[in-house]
């Protein structure tokens, strides 16, 4: 019978019949295992459906030349952020701008006004928290302080008010999520 050859990444030949199928085990030929694990696993090391944990990511950016001072900036960043999220959404409520108040029927401006002052406080809160961790991972050199989401919310709920203030976020968050809903029915058309 006829033969086909099939080449893999590394160079690797294998031969397979011409009418092989793709469930031919003997001509299988998994590309993905000859890829560096960088690349195999997608930009911050995550395998599709797996999910990679903050100090992994920060650990591989620290091993880069100049990764530790690529964290800190990341983590000011993520402060400036999280300070920008909070003074002008939170305090000034520059977010109304964007909406249309004249399609709000009763008093529904004033309840989308507070859900977003609530939404973008809490969003503040969980980045300047993540942003803190990240800064801390960076000067200790120490990636397995880097903290994403759920690391920021464990934060929050370890500490003695911990319970009552993961619940202010959680409804912080969910109501920005409200928010965001309304703000894409009602936002102004530029």
């Amino acid at each position: 019978s006829s033969k086909n050859r099939r080449t893999s990444a590394t160079g690797r030949l294998r031969s397979c019949p011409v009418a092989a199928t793709p469930a031919d085990s003997r001509c299988h030929v998994d590309r993905s295992s000859d890829r560096p694990k960088s690349l195999r696993n997608g930009p911050m090391g995550a395998s599709a459906g797996t999910e990679s944990s903050p100090d992994e990511a920060t650990a591989m950016v620290m091993a880069w030349p100049g990764g530790q001072w690529l964290v800190g900036v990341a983590g000011v960043l993520i402060i400036a952020l999280g300070a920008y999220q909070f003074y002008p959404h939170t305090l000034n409520l520059d977010f109304m701008y964007r909406l249309d108040r004249s399609r709000m029927v009763g008093g529904l401006d004033a309840v989308i006004e507070r859900a977003g002052r609530a939404g973008y406080g809490a969003r503040a809160i969980v980045l300047l928290i993540v942003g803190f961790f990240l800064l801390i991972a960076a000067v200790r050199h120490d990636p397995q302080r880097a903290v994403g989401l759920s690391g920021a919310l464990s934060a929050i709920s370890s500490q003695p008010w911990g319970q009552a203030s993961l619940w202010g976020v959680a409804v912080g968050l969910f109501l920005f999520a409200l928010f965001c809903f309304a703000e894409a029915k009602y936002r102004r058309a530029t």
